[in-house]
């Protein structure tokens, strides 16, 4: 069984993130894990729209930017819950610093790693499915028409 808690986001919101987090973790086949998912202000900070990383064995953290669309948000948790998968299925490891994808070391200064995002490989893989699984959440879950709505979160709320 999974556990999925997120934070940092008003009720609609959490409402709809676990419906994506839920509907991923089924059609990625991946039981028995710990989900947390907070939202905060990563776009500013970081220029990313979400961040992934692995916990503990079978505990995974994802940070959202709290000011993301609807179709922004999909994309973005279908993106980082390929990289869990990628983590669960020992495809993905990254620990002192270095990343190993699928048996290859991959030695990437900090600095440099968005001006390298587009070609390391477990990038790619999440970037060409989170289109997939996107289109799927859509035609399964809303018949094939996006909600009309803004995601906000707001700070201190859980």
């Amino acid at each position: 069984m999974n556990s999925v808690r997120i934070e940092k986001s008003n009720r609609k919101n959490r409402e709809l993130t676990s419906s994506i987090v839920h509907f991923m973790l089924e059609k990625l086949e991946l039981n028995n894990i710990t989900l947390d998912i907070e939202f905060s202000n990563i776009l500013r900070d970081e220029y990313a729209l979400g961040f992934s990383s692995r916990n503990a064995d079978n505990e995974f953290s994802i940070e959202l930017d709290r000011n993301l669309d609807f179709n922004d948000l999909l994309e973005t948790i279908c993106h980082e819950m390929i990289h869990i998968k990628q983590y669960v299925n020992g495809e993905l490891i990254e620990q002192n610093g270095q990343t190993i994808y699928k048996n290859i070391l991959y030695n990437i200064d900090a600095n440099d790693y968005y001006e390298d995002v587009d070609n390391l490989p477990w990038e790619k893989e999440a970037y060409e499915k989170e289109t997939y699984y996107s289109k799927l959440y859509l035609t399964e879950v809303h018949n094939g028409t996006p909600p009309d709505q803004r995601v906000r979160s707001s700070a201190g709320k859980t």
